[in-house]
């Protein structure tokens, strides 16, 4: 499930929220172009019929084993993320100051 479009009901801006999240099984095609997803009971708040354009097929493979950690939203639709390490920083030089960029996991 695609991430890009709709991303401010999981609380992040689109440029931080990950691309593709869990792998959920379409229960039932409700038009030629949606899809009703079994999403868990920790994403209850978000809705569960998606446009094709934001699902993508998955692929299996026997090796990889798929463990979803659980989603806890809250009532207001947010989530709470905490960063696990640095990438990578650097500073850029804008007329008279110093702006700080983080690369943050």
């Amino acid at each position: 499930m695609s991430l890009t479009k709709g991303a401010v009901c999981f609380g992040t801006s689109r440029n931080l929220s990950p691309r593709y999240i869990g792998s959920y099984m379409s229960t039932a095609r409700v038009r030629a172009l949606a899809y009703h997803l079994q999403l868990p009971e920790s994403m209850s708040g978000v809705h569960p019929v998606f446009h094709v354009s934001m699902l993508r097929k998955y692929l299996k493979d026997p090796k990889q084993k798929m463990d979803a950690e659980p989603l806890i939203i809250q009532q207001d639709l947010t989530m709470e993320c905490h960063p696990v390490r640095i990438l990578d920083f650097s500073d850029r030089v804008m007329r008279n100051r110093t702006i700080k960029y983080v690369k943050v996991l």
